[in-house]
């Protein structure tokens, strides 16, 4: 080698050996990396085998070519200054010439053998005539592999995106523009951080990638971005992708809260676990990752535990008219003695408007006002949280299952037992009235039956069925009456505090004096004598029918 050679050359200490998994495609994305870092709009091509690519930027000097010298910055995709260098040589390595034209100088670059023996890169400078700005990188490669790199950079390859940030395909992580690594995702994500990549730009650090994202999803504006997050993760599948494993306080509260609801309505909650009785209250339960539902959460979704106490928490008490209490004194009339050998404790029912149709809550059993008007529903809900409030057991739960058996048995029972019944004879098989017909024991015979052995079957006479409603309509009547006295008392200055008795059914009132008075029906009707009446302040007890109670 001549001095005129050498002083025309740079050697470096770059071994085939280094960066050996590098392929042709790594090389050329080292060369594109810093045509982008020039922050100009580069121009690629490829013909015949050559890719030509072409920055705008303010090109290098010989300095530049020693490894150690950069002008890099944070912004820039490069980091260590050293990656034409690197590229030049896995080019080498792979039979790819190459060469480079900047400030004037051309440099054509070689593996040759150093003084120890192993083939080192070298540099060749040399004049020329190019533009005072910019550099041309011209290189040996297939058009596969060019397109293969260039796909590696936003920059060059653009992809849809919901934000700067986020982009709408799956699994891979950008840093700086560049495409750094694939992971388990349901979005990509561009991240800033240099950090998080090593000098291979493929090996990513977790723990700054999952920062990077979170901060990322804290700030995003993207309602569509949050939609599918939400979405994707209510799959099993996805239950250990990067984004179930950030946990933030959103920016952006009501966009994250708005998309839960669109996605499930209005009436939905989180969960860990299904859960009984927030389905009871006829809530949704989603079940999604603990980060993703501590985000939600945050953001004013209610967790399945929160809509259970904020619904028992709805007790505001509310107008109650004569005949919904009528109703609900005759549904607790009914249901009483089922329950009262096992309800050792006593209760109270209180009206209030709710979501759900009743709930116990301690003592206290409430119950929808909305439904006080059917007493089918009033019935079913009481007996409901009455079984509740013997045993405690849980909604939807085997042994409550259990309760609501043993409880509706004893029930029916309270209907169809231990009221004398007179059998009628009937053909077998046959039924004369419309209720079920009931199998005779071994020692019961048919009355007035000639051969019981054949006839085999009795219908219950439903006259004592028929009597015990005809009872409680008169109670129900007795409490209404009980109601409107005590409503027109309320309404007079004197308020006097007086029930009728079972005989009554009247109530007059003098509208010139000051007393309200009570009147006891006579058989034949209502005297129209005013003398007749009773000053209620001096009734102690009812001279036509009985003691007032």
């Amino acid at each position: 080698m001549t001095a005129a050679t050498m002083t025309n050359s740079i050697t470096l200490g770059l071994t085939a050996n280094y960066c050996k998994n590098w392929t042709v495609v790594q090389a050329i994305r080292e060369i594109l990396a810093n045509a982008l870092d020039t922050h100009t709009k580069p121009a690629i091509t490829w013909e015949a085998g050559v890719a030509t690519v072409t920055d705008f930027g303010s090109g290098f000097s010989p300095n530049g070519l020693l490894i150690g010298e950069t002008t890099k910055t944070t912004n820039d995709i490069g980091q260590y200054g050293e990656g034409l260098k690197v590229g030049a040589m896995v080019l080498l390595r792979n039979n790819c010439w190459i060469k480079a034209e900047s400030l004037g100088k051309r440099y054509t670059f070689t593996m040759e053998d150093s003084i120890v023996g192993t083939q080192v890169l070298t540099i060749y400078m040399d004049e020329c005539q190019t533009p005072k700005k910019g550099t041309i990188v011209r290189f040996a490669c297939s058009q596969a592999e060019l397109n293969e790199a260039k796909s590696l950079f936003l920059a060059i390859t653009p992809r849809d995106r919901y934000d700067k940030n986020i982009l709408h395909h799956a699994g891979s992580i950008y840093v700086q523009g560049l495409l750094t690594e694939q992971l388990k995702s349901i979005l990509s994500y561009n991240i800033t951080a240099k950090d998080a990549m090593n000098r291979d730009r493929t090996v990513l650090n977790r723990d700054v990638v999952s920062r990077e994202v979170r901060n990322i999803l804290r700030q995003t504006k993207s309602y569509e971005a949050i939609t599918d997050i939400i979405r994707a993760c209510e799959d099993e599948g996805m239950r250990d992708s990067l984004e179930a494993d950030c946990y933030f306080t959103p920016e952006h509260k009501r966009l994250w809260k708005k998309a839960f609801s669109d996605l499930h309505g209005n009436k939905a909650c989180l969960t860990e676990q299904q859960s009984s009785r927030a389905k009871y209250l006829g809530y949704k339960c989603i079940t999604l990752p603990w980060s993703i539902r501590h985000t939600l959460n945050i953001a004013g979704v209610k967790l399945d535990h929160e809509v259970v106490h904020k619904d028992a928490s709805r007790s505001a008490r509310v107008n109650v008219t004569a005949s919904q209490r009528a109703i609900l004194a005759k549904a607790r009339a009914i249901l009483q003695p089922v329950f009262a050998p096992d309800l050792t404790t006593k209760y109270t029912v209180r009206i209030c408007k709710m979501q759900s149709d009743g709930e116990r809550d301690g003592k206290v059993i409430r119950i929808n006002i909305a439904i006080l008007d059917d007493l089918g529903k009033t019935m079913a809900v009481l007996f409901h949280e009455l079984c509740h409030m013997v045993y405690s057991h849980a909604d939807c739960s085997a042994e409550f299952e259990a309760d609501l058996t043993h409880y509706g048995g004893k029930l029916a029972m309270a209907l169809l037992t231990n009221v004398k019944t007179t059998p009628k004879r009937v053909k077998k098989g046959v039924s004369s009235l419309p209720c079920p017909s009931i199998p005779i024991e071994d020692n019961e015979v048919a009355e007035g039956s000639e051969n019981p052995e054949k006839d085999g079957v009795v219908t219950p006479d439903p006259t004592p069925i028929r009597q015990l409603i005809e009872e409680t309509e008169r109670e129900i009547a007795r409490l209404e009456r009980e109601i409107a006295s005590q409503a027109v008392n309320a309404s007079r200055d004197t308020k006097p505090s007086v029930e009728l008795c079972d005989g009554c059914n009247h109530l007059h009132g003098d509208e010139d004096g000051e007393n309200y008075y009570q009147f006891c029906a006579w058989a034949n009707g209502c005297p129209a004598d005013k003398e007749t009446w009773v000053n209620i302040k001096e009734l102690t007890s009812c001279p036509i029918v009985n003691p007032i109670k």
